[in-house]
């Protein structure tokens, strides 16, 4: 019985142990992405985005460059920090209450224009039929 446990053991771990390096899977990012070019005359955004449909991920990814590359002209930030507290029930059976929120928000409103992609990439990720489309891209726009 201990011998059978002792089998068990060994073929559990070395079942974990396939699975974990199957999914271990390195992900090749291409240079121009994980690495954008530089020029004072340009501002680069990246962008990734995933959708089942192959152009909504492209739409998708874009949209996430233009908006990246807006921020960078400009971002206006509001916060917020708000502390609630409150206690209930009173004597020894009073409990002390707080609830704490931080909040913020970035805003950008800019008009790009001639922004397009420069370079994409879109691959096929997953298995059937839970597969999905992933789309990179760099995004260039004057500065």
């Amino acid at each position: 019985m201990r011998k059978l446990q002792s089998v068990l053991s060994v073929s559990f771990v070395l079942m974990v142990i396939v699975l974990i390096s199957g999914c271990g899977k390195s992900i090749q990012l291409p240079e121009w992405f994980s690495t954008p070019p530089e020029d004072p005359n340009y501002l680069y955004a990246t962008a990734t985005a995933t959708s089942r449909d192959m152009q909504m991920a492209i739409n998708s990814a874009k949209e996430g460059g233009r908006v990246e590359i807006a921020r960078q002209l400009e971002t206006k930030i509001n916060s917020m920090f708000k502390r609630f507290r409150e206690e209930v029930g009173a004597g020894e059976d009073a409990e002390f209450l707080t609830q704490t929120t931080d909040v913020s928000k970035s805003v950008t409103s800019k008009v790009l224009s001639g922004s397009r992609a420069a370079k994409t990439k879109s691959v096929k990720e997953g298995m059937r039929p839970m597969s999905w489309w992933r789309c990179r891209l760099v995004l260039p726009t004057l500065h």
